[in-house]
């Protein structure tokens, strides 16, 4: 298996409120120059109430360590060291 989680969502501001939910306000956010994102507003909501989001445009790289996760929460979680 893959290992792939799957959510279903009524509406956008459905899933905006859950991204928002998991995602800590301390939390950096890389987003792999993501239209759908970016076209729904996400990135854009995601910089307004203060998450760092690299743009890809103007980041050249970005080192970190991979980290196998069970859930979004988890990853969250470790990441933002909760």
């Amino acid at each position: 298996m893959r290992n792939i989680e799957v959510e279903f969502f009524e509406s956008l501001e459905d899933v905006k409120s859950h991204i928002l939910d998991i995602i800590p306000i301390e939390c950096t956010i890389g987003i792999g120059h993501s239209a759908t994102l970016e076209k729904f507003g996400i990135t854009h909501t995601l910089i307004e109430r203060g998450n760092v989001v690299f743009d890809p445009d103007k980041v050249i790289i970005v080192v970190g360590k991979n980290k196998v996760v069970e859930t979004i929460e988890e990853a969250v979680n470790e990441e933002c060291g909760f």
